[in-house]
Order: structure tokens, then sequence, then C-alpha cells
């Protein structure tokens, strides 16, 4: 694999590479913003969902709660807001 020569000089000094790998990706993932998707254009009313993603949507932001007939996917208590998440700490299941 080639390698640009400064970023290779870094690599010598880098202790742990996987921490730097996660590390440049974490900075990349950090600038991806969404501006234009369908999703947003849905919002603003340019465009319609298909019928199969406005089931998805509608399963997004529906309780499940069988006791009142409701059978959603329950997702928008975690995810949801202009950013889709919660602003707080949450247990992911993951073990620490």
């Amino acid at each position: 694999m080639k390698v640009m020569p400064t970023f290779q000089s870094r690599l010598r000094h880098a202790g742990d590479f996987a921490d730097l790998i996660a590390r440049a990706l974490e900075q990349f993932l950090l600038v991806q913003v969404s501006c234009d998707s369908k999703f947003d254009r849905v919002m603003k009313r340019t465009e319609t969902f298909t019928a199969e993603e406005q089931r998805g949507f509608e399963l997004f932001h529906t309780e499940y709660d069988p006791a009142h007939e409701q059978y959603g996917a329950d997702c928008f208590h975690c995810h949801g807001g202009p950013l889709f998440q919660s602003q707080t700490f949450a247990n992911n299941g993951l073990e620490l």
C-alpha cells in the first residue's frame, strides 16, 4: 500500500494505529452533513415518500402500545428531534 509521506512519518510516531484510525474516522464523520436528502425534501414538502417509506416513517413515529392498538417501532423516543437524538447518554447494550 502506498502511503503519503507526511502521513507515513506521523504513523511511525503513533503508538496505537487503531486509535489513530478511529480518531481520523471520527473527524471525518463529524463533518458529514445532510442538507438535501430525500427526507429533507419531504420535510420541506417538495417531494413525497413512497408508500414503503411512508410506512417506515409512521413506524418510526408511533408508540408500541398494544393496549391502545398502537404497533409502532417506538424509535422516536431515543432518536427524535431534528438531529434524531435525545441529547442524553443511554445504554446501547454494548459492554464497556
